[in-house]
């Protein structure tokens, strides 16, 4: 059986609010956050 991940990834009908799913969302809008929130002079973070 597919995850909702692959069946997204593939076109197919999925769930949105999977946990996995939700949770690659959060981490993504923490990154944008921090990217978005950070300077040209400001060196990098790992």
């Amino acid at each position: 059986m597919k995850t909702e991940k692959e069946k997204m990834l593939s076109g197919e009908l999925y769930n949105a609010l999977d946990p996995q799913l939700t949770e690659e969302r959060t981490q993504a809008r923490l990154l944008l956050k921090a990217l978005n929130e950070s300077r040209e002079d400001q060196p990098e973070e790992c």
